[in-house]
């Protein structure tokens, strides 16, 4: 914090434009096209776009740059054509698109700006209808949102950009939950837990709520971890400032016949970690907690069912080893398998994942590398 305050001084930048938390780094993005197929997305020391996609006979496909100079990772979304469209922010500080010409993602259009000016990667969700919606940081610190829409000719463009307020000190993390609406977190300016939803008005209109402040003490973006689990509840996870992996979830109250679903308290899962979270629901439906340990490696936690009562509990934090230098990226295939992905300390991309057994029992693959030349970027 004292130096990012010097940095200010000397180079004469108001100080309250300088993040005084450090950014989590990642290294890769992962997407499942309409076939199954995993695809990565990095970035590549040049600064252009790297994409490499598994082949349904097996393997991988060689890494092919995409073009462009970026200063992020993309946000990959299939669209209501299952398509892939990559969002990205450019060294312009604006917001590039690109769409795949069919399912596997094979052939893209040229990239095209969307404009903007920000200062995050953004998080990118389709809605009830199949429309994207795009949210991004921007370099005022408020949130900003654009949406597709439908045109008179049947086609789809996009509305303008539009501010949603708040003060961000993180990239944003939207989702939409089990009703169709829609949630963004990001940490704010006391380090806690800011909170946004839309939600339908007296005239069965969407509209969106005030931020409001979950509290905590983050040091890390609530990245890609909040999630709608088996009963569709959201799960939120964030590195702490001490460093543990941190919990708040929404819960039932029976009791509030007028708003039955409220969020717990903070709650502490332990561990010791160097980068934030990533979260998945597993084939189970119990989530699966990943993040970087102090050591370099990748940790592992697992929620299970403790008693008949449906109670849970978490196994002890799970070392998968490993060597890498950013936040891990995970990902569901088909058959519910978990696969991890992270940049190595060799700057290549190196993935882990699960395989089925005797008796379906699942135990985890050693690390291997997927090669290329990357550059780590603001998660």
């Amino acid at each position: 914090m004292k130096l990012a305050l010097l940095f200010a001084v000397i180079c004469g930048v108001n100080a309250l434009d300088v993040d005084t938390i450090p950014h989590d780094k990642c290294g890769v993005t992962t997407y499942v096209n309409d076939a199954t197929e995993l695809e990565l997305y990095a970035l590549g020391e040049d600064r252009t776009l790297l994409h490499k996609r598994q082949l349904c006979t097996g393997g991988w496909t060689k890494w092919t740059s995409m073009g462009g100079v970026f200063t992020s990772g993309p946000r990959v979304i299939m669209n209501f054509n299952h398509e892939a469209e990559v969002f990205i922010l450019g060294a312009d500080k604006t917001l590039w698109h690109k769409r795949a010409v069919n399912r596997n993602s094979t052939q893209f259009t040229a990239f095209r700006t969307m404009g903007g000016h920000f200062s995050s990667p953004p998080t990118v969700i389709t809605d009830s209808e199949g429309l994207i919606h795009v949210y991004v940081r921007g370099m005022d610190r408020a949130l900003w949102h654009k949406m597709q829409k439908r045109l008179d000719d049947g086609t789809l463009g996009w509305h303008d950009w539009n501010s949603l307020g708040g003060t961000l000190t993180s990239s944003p993390q939207a989702l939409v939950d089990s009703e169709g609406l829609v949630h963004v977190f990001a940490r704010g300016m006391n380090r806690a837990l800011l909170h946004k939803e839309t939600i339908f008005n007296a005239t069965w209109h969407v509209s969106w709520t005030a931020w409001e402040s979950l509290g905590g003490n983050l040091a890390s973006a609530p990245k890609a971890v909040a999630l709608g689990d088996s009963v569709n509840f959201i799960e939120i996870f964030a590195r702490a400032a001490d460093k543990g992996l941190w919990r708040k979830r929404q819960v039932l109250d029976v009791e509030n016949k007028e708003e039955p679903v409220k969020w717990s308290v903070w709650e502490a899962l332990g561990g010791l970690f160097s980068s934030g979270p990533a979260a998945i629901v597993n084939a189970n439906g119990n989530l699966d907690v990943f993040g970087r340990g102090t050591d370099k490696g990748i940790w592992h936690k697992q929620q299970i069912v403790a008693n008949d009562e449906g109670n849970e509990d978490w196994t002890p934090w799970n070392s998968l080893g490993g060597i890498v230098s950013t936040s891990p990226e995970v990902v569901k295939e088909e058959e519910g398998l978990v696969h991890v992905f992270a940049r190595g300390v060799d700057r290549a991309i190196w993935a882990k994942y699960q395989v089925r057994g005797a008796n379906s029992s699942v135990s985890w693959t050693p690390w291997y590398s997927l090669g290329a030349r990357t550059l780590k970027y603001n998660c």
